[in-house]
């Protein structure tokens, strides 16, 4: 319908209902909701400006043919429950099909075990909403936070060092159970991989092969929120086969550590020492130095001979240097 050849004058009802094509009583209804705008004479009679109707209606017809939105929640007590058995309760639900399903099967099992065994809280609440045709899936504990936990369990001067220490993978608090695994190849099966708290949020965004530190309103708990498109090509067997050796071992992942999220100046040994830790699990690791203006001589000393030196099955793969950090990279190297 179109209104530049409509008369500006106020129409009633019945010539509102026969310009849409609906209904007097879906008019009056509408109008009712102020969907449609609309005035009233001295005689209580409905009137209306036939282009404000047109562009009401026509703002109201997509929202109208939107599909619903789907909202599923489960909460369990942490103590006592089984992640598998939390999944079976929810995966009826979902309705996702096979490829989806293990998918989703996988990152949320995988994160709900995480807070019976990690978090110290005392619920757990999984919640699924579809909107767009996309189900965004997230995992909610009351716990100390994941960041504190990490912070805490690895001895890191401050919760913002956790969030680095979870983009080099295999990392974990209690190495006697878990490998550390779980995190790292949940947050390559989704489409968007989140985990917020005590402040802070990391995201892991594998459409733009991509990830990033914010600031975050969550203090208490962790949320692990993940998008999960029902369409996915992504199957768990084709990203184990990714990141794994031919002796079924975790180490083919070249973790992508962005230093310029640390600091914009390396100076100290200390720095080099706690960048290094855990890197000895992985065969090359990627030093990003986009927006690194310096780098100092123990710091580089302490990662490129001293730690390079003590690990010689792990390659060191720097990327990104400006001219004076390539120098003193190449220095250290050399010498």
């Amino acid at each position: 319908m179109n209104g530049d050849s409509l008369s500006t004058a106020p129409i009633s009802v019945t010539e509102v209902a026969d310009l849409l094509g609906v209904s007097v009583s879906h008019v009056r209804q509408l109008a009712d909701r102020d969907v449609l705008p609309s005035t009233r004479t001295k005689g209580g009679h409905r009137r209306f400006d036939p282009i404000a109707v047109l562009e009401a209606w026509n703002r109201y017809l997509p929202a109208r043919h939107k599909p619903p939105r789907v909202t599923i929640r489960e909460q369990h007590p942490l103590a006592g429950t089984d992640e598998d058995a939390l999944w079976s309760a929810l995966a009826p639900q979902l309705a996702l099909p096979a490829r989806a399903e293990a998918v989703a099967q996988y990152i949320t099992t995988e994160m709900v075990n995480n807070a019976i065994d990690h978090s110290q809280g005392t619920t757990v609440t999984v919640t699924a909403v579809r909107e767009h045709g996309l189900w965004t899936i997230e995992v909610v504990d009351d716990g100390d936070g994941i960041f504190e936990h990490l912070a805490t369990g690895l001895d890191l001067d401050n919760r913002l060092q956790s969030l680095a220490e979870l983009t080099k993978g295999k990392r974990t608090t209690d190495p006697t159970r878990h490998t550390g695994e779980g995190i790292f190849f949940s947050s390559k099966a989704a489409e968007v991989f989140t985990i917020e708290a005590n402040g802070w949020r990391l995201t892991f965004d594998n459409e733009r092969e991509d990830f990033a530190y914010g600031v975050s309103p969550i203090n208490k708990g962790t949320v692990v929120r993940y998008t999960m498109d029902p369409k996915t090509e992504r199957t768990i067997q084709r990203l184990f086969e990714q990141y794994t050796d031919d002796e079924f071992r975790f180490s083919r992942t070249v973790p992508r550590i962005k230093l310029y999220e640390i600091g914009t100046r390396f100076v100290s040994r200390s720095e080099a020492k706690r960048l290094g830790i855990g890197l000895e699990q992985f065969s090359e690791v990627e030093l990003d130095f986009a927006g690194v203006t310096d780098v100092g001589q123990g710091f580089a000393d302490e990662l490129f001979r001293v730690w390079a030196g003590a690990h010689p099955d792990t390659s060191l793969l720097p990327i990104k240097m400006n001219e004076a950090v390539t120098f003193m990279v190449h220095r250290t190297r050399s010498n």
